[in-house]
């Protein structure tokens, strides 16, 4: 018997070894991330995190418009503070942190100034001003501009009876406007036009004879059908992936094909990219345009769709021009379809879910219903996803596969910036999951290396080649450019604005405005930001805002399922079981998680309203899918074994019922 167990002992030790270096790995990355955002937004002079008390702004309204764009001078604004010292002391002290510049006068002389921008804002500056200040009245003046955001102040001053520090006793004045008092800055602060959003609890008191139609309806759909569909659950997904192109098809048809193309966000801007493609004939430079510094990967295929129906007509070049778009979102839940059943290959009714899911997510189809390229990115984002994650099921990790990822990714690469994140995760896995198979071989892992990056290079690499040669790096976005200064509000944040959330489940047109978390769920669960208009009172007009809003309540279950289900996935990728599988659900949370990351890191060094936004993680919807259906499945189990199996159907009638009504703000 000792024999017989010692070759199974001799397996485990390595296995055991590949488990713990795993764990340790994913902690380690996670701590480096919290540690990474940690120092930024402590040190970075490029972030405004403003944590602590003390800071003061001036009294500006909240808007969703452009700030500062193409205007190079920077509105000064001048802090004052009265005080009274009974005499003067020996040593005064007086520290000032101002984003990004500013200048310190004391009863009219000047103190100091600082450098523009300064680029020790984040640190202060600290000065003895003792000998500037007159027993008697005193008058502190702080002037302060800053190019990518409001004035922002701390000042405290030391060595007097109190000190004096910065509050809302200071009077601000703008370019030598009136003075007025300053507040506190805020960044959860509500659009003016918040009013009018849409109401959930309006919307369900409107709608409440149709909603309960609705849940009765799928209550007995499953009731009467569920014993049919379980004997025939190998046909659940193609029959799923049926039913959304049915309604994917009839939305275009029926509405889709109606909304004026310059619906969306940036949608007038992204036209002006294909018309400089049409009328060119080559590649714009990133100071051509609002939107030109993206790849033109989905521009060059609008362009030349336009062109191929030029002679039928404008009414042909606009249906034309939404075809990327809605190919792409159908492509998404086509890479469900796929990914879904890779890593869940013995349960179709999971797979049939997570298409469901793709489908009918109010996020996939705003998103396809616009001109972007939003969509085209995720629909390859999606698609190197799926190619990483089959090659990392297979026994050996093959060059052929590495190419195919490669290929993915170079395409993904030429659509939008964002596919760099899928870009480094995919051959730290890939080349992982080979030196778990084979060991460290370097000639095997150059050729993967090389076969990963070859089509990368040849796809992108030229794109990314020529900002490096005009700009000095590959990333030339339109945010830090010094031809086209701009920043849009509130252009900093606090540690408030990522703790909140509610105010999606109140109002949510616009509800971004009142944290990062609001933000993500009201353009997830729906249109929360209108395709990128300016103003709550003017919503989408193609939507079904009653049944939109609806659906922002009967989605909490539903992220709780999703969150049960990440956990689920986590539990795959940790727990004991075949190298390949866990690999592959590692990858998902790693690509995931980064990501996240990135997003979160962008809020920061973009600190604009909309930066926070669902259609950024559009290319996670595939995952998303199958982490719902994973807990919306140990939901139904836990249901059966502790209530009963009607129980379990019951939540699954939900499940269909929430669904609908999802489909409904969309398609009604």
């Amino acid at each position: 018997m000792l024999r017989a167990l010692r070759p199974l002992a001799t397996e485990s030790a390595p296995r055991a070894r590949a488990e713990s270096l795993q764990r340790l790995g994913a902690a380690l990355a996670v701590a480096c991330l919290v540690g990474a955002l940690g120092v930024r937004c402590a040190c970075a002079p490029d972030v405004a995190f403003l944590a602590g008390a003390g800071w003061i702004t001036d009294p500006r309204p909240v808007d969703a418009r452009v700030q500062q764009y193409k205007q190079p001078r920077v509105p000064v604004a001048r802090f004052v503070r009265r005080f009274e010292v009974p005499h003067v002391p020996a040593h005064a002290a007086l520290r000032v942190e101002a984003a990004r510049a500013h200048r310190v006068w004391l009863n009219g002389r000047l103190a100091w100034a600082s450098d523009d921008p300064d680029p020790a804002w984040r640190r202060g500056r600290a000065r003895d001003v003792a000998p500037l200040l007159a027993a008697g009245a005193n008058e502190l003046a702080i002037e302060v501009w800053n190019p990518r955001g409001p004035p922002l102040l701390r000042a405290r001053l030391d060595g007097l009876a109190a000190p004096l520090e910065s509050d809302v006793a200071w009077r601000v004045s703008v370019d030598g406007g009136a003075p007025v008092a300053a507040v506190v800055p805020d960044d959860t602060r509500l659009h003016p036009s918040s009013a009018a959003s849409p109401r959930p609890a309006r919307a369900l008191r409107a709608r409440a004879a149709e909603v309960a139609g609705v849940f009765l309806c799928a209550a007995v759909a499953l009731f009467a059908g569920g014993a049919a569909l379980a004997r025939r659950r190998e046909r659940l997904p193609w029959a799923a992936l049926a039913a959304v192109h049915a309604g994917w098809l009839g939305l275009f048809a029926g509405k889709l094909v109606d909304l004026p193309l310059t619906t969306g966000f940036d949608a007038s801007n992204h036209l002006v990219y294909v018309d400089l493609l049409r009328r060119t004939r080559a590649v714009p430079l990133p100071t051509d345009g609002w939107s030109t510094y993206h790849p033109p990967l989905y521009y060059a295929l609008v362009a030349a769709l336009q062109e191929s129906v030029g002679a039928a007509g404008v009414r042909a070049r606009e249906i034309a021009s939404k075809l990327p778009s809605f190919a792409a979102g159908l492509a998404l839940v086509w890479t469900t379809f796929g990914l879904a059943r890779a890593l869940l290959p013995r349960r179709p009714e999971l797979v049939a879910t997570a298409v469901l899911f793709a489908g009918v997510l109010p996020l996939s189809v705003y998103t396809a219903a616009y001109l972007s390229n939003e969509p085209l990115h995720a629909a390859l984002f999606a698609l190197a996803t799926l190619l990483c994650v089959r090659a990392l099921l297979r026994p050996r990790v093959r060059v052929a596969d590495a190419a195919g990822v490669g290929a993915a990714v170079g395409l993904a690469l030429l659509a939008k910036v964002t596919a760099l994140v899928v870009a480094a995760a995919a051959p730290a896995f890939l080349l992982a999951r080979a030196v778990q198979r084979d060991g460290v071989r370097p000639l095997r892992l150059g050729a993967l290396g090389l076969a990963y990056a070859a089509p990368i290079a040849a796809l992108s690499g030229w794109f990314y080649a020529r900002n490096v040669r005009l700009y000095g790096t590959p990333l030339a976005g339109n945010w830090d450019l010094p031809e086209l200064p701009w920043w849009s509000q509130p252009g900093f944040h606090t540690p408030a604005y990522y703790a909140g959330f509610g105010e999606s489940l109140r109002r949510p047109v616009l509800a971004g405005f009142h944290s990062f978390a609001d933000a993500l769920y009201s353009s997830f669960w729906g249109d929360g930001w209108i395709a990128g208009r300016a103003s709550a009172a003017f919503p989408t007009e193609i939507w079904s805002w009653d049944f939109m809003a609806i659906g922002y309540w009967l989605a909490l279950p539903a992220s709780v399922a999703l969150l049960w289900g990440l956990a689920r996935a986590w539990r795959l990728a940790f727990a004991h079981g075949e190298g390949s599988r866990r690999a592959a659900w590692s990858f998902l949370l790693a690509l995931g998680g980064a990501l996240g990351f990135a997003m979160i890191a962008l809020t920061l060094e973009l600190p604009y309203f909309g930066q926070a936004k669902a259609p950024y993680l559009l290319g996670l919807v595939p995952v998303l899918a199958i982490a719902f259906a994973l807990g919306a499945d140990a939901s139904d189990r836990a249901l059966a074994q502790r209530v009963g199996p009607g129980a379990a159907v019951a939540l699954r009638a939900f499940w269909l019922g929430t669904a609908a009504v999802l489909w409904l703000g969309v398609a009604a």
